[in-house]
């Protein structure tokens, strides 16, 4: 055995050197980079999938429920919230679901009531964030030939929100708990209400988050001398209702209420279907079902698509 030759004598074979080890974890980091980056972009793309499956789905299971029962689910979620609990819910419309009742609204917690909510921190109501359904929805009351035409779908109830969200931890996805029972008479002679609070989509024009959400569902409205998409005239309002976890089809049509994937509870992530009623009275259609920010199928897929990774679209 030749001793001179580090082949056979342990003591002299050469390792890697420092520069190599560092190289070598460089390459890897960059390497790890690159795919972190890539699951990342898959995640949204998987999200977006998601939302587009789950809001056809929902629409078709709605429907499905009207063609077996004559109605469509009940205890839907109203998507208004009773902010100082008083049970008064309908006082103030246009409220904005902090300090007076109205739509669902973004908040945070601070020292013993909800405020508008810092930068990317919420504990209650509709997400903060883009396409904004809470600032395309108002509390309004609707005219009595529009809630005739939302209640023949079979609506007999709808669940508010509380104030606080004490019932439940403040989980935003189980606070429609206040029952409010449309029949109820107040001595008018249809025997209905005459208050008839709900979250309409805002007809106003200006309104840029309420025109995006026109836009997807009437986009033949559009009005190229304005710029400005509208509700078709045979109908009165666009009333939203949450698909939340004490509708009437769980467990019958629907296991439970889906909601957006990776939600925690802070923000409302429940599904929304949206109704178009008639002024005369004739029962509403449902035209859209959108997730809790307000995206349709059509924009959930558009977000699907440029979500791929390098570009890679289909069709």
């Amino acid at each position: 055995m030749n001793l001179l030759n580090p082949r056979h004598h342990p003591a002299l074979r050469r390792g890697f050197t420092l520069l190599e080890l560092v190289i070598v974890l460089m390459i890897l980091a960059a390497l790890a980079g690159l795919v972190i980056a890539q699951v990342a972009q898959l995640g949204r793309t998987t999200d977006m999938a998601y939302t587009a499956k789950t809001g056809a789905d929902l629409a078709e299971n709605l429907q499905l429920h009207f063609v077996l029962n004559k109605r469509y689910p009940t205890h839907m979620d109203s998507l208004l919230i009773d902010a100082d609990n008083s049970g008064a819910l309908g006082t103030t419309p246009g409220g904005d679901g902090l300090t007076s009742d109205g739509v669902f609204v973004p908040a945070f917690w601070d020292g013993g009531a909800w405020v508008d909510p810092p930068t990317s921190e919420q504990g209650r109501g509709l997400p903060d964030s883009g396409p904004h359904l809470d600032r395309a929805l108002v509390a309004a009351n609707v005219t009595e030939g529009a809630f005739r035409s939302f209640v023949r779908c079979g609506f007999e109830f709808l669940m508010d929100h509380r104030g606080d969200g004490s019932d439940n931890n403040g989980n935003s996805n189980e606070t429609g708990t206040l029952l409010r029972d449309l029949g109820v008479s107040d001595g008018d002679s249809t025997g209905l209400e005459t208050g008839h609070l709900f979250a309409v989509v805002d007809p106003t024009p200006t309104n840029g988050d309420a025109q995006r959400l026109l836009r997807q569902i009437f986009p033949a409205t559009l009005d190229t001398a304005t710029g400005f998409y509208s509700i078709p005239g045979d109908y009165d309002a666009l009333i939203a209702v949450g698909i939340g976890p004490r509708n009437s089809a769980v467990p019958d049509s629907m296991l439970n209420a889906p909601i957006y994937p990776g939600n925690d509870g802070s923000y409302y992530g429940h599904y929304v279907a949206i109704f178009a009623c008639y002024a005369s009275g004739e029962r509403a259609i449902l035209v859209g079902v959108c997730d809790a920010y307000g995206r349709l199928n059509r924009y959930a897929i558009e977000q699907f698509n440029e979500s791929l990774p390098n570009n890679q679209r289909r069709g």
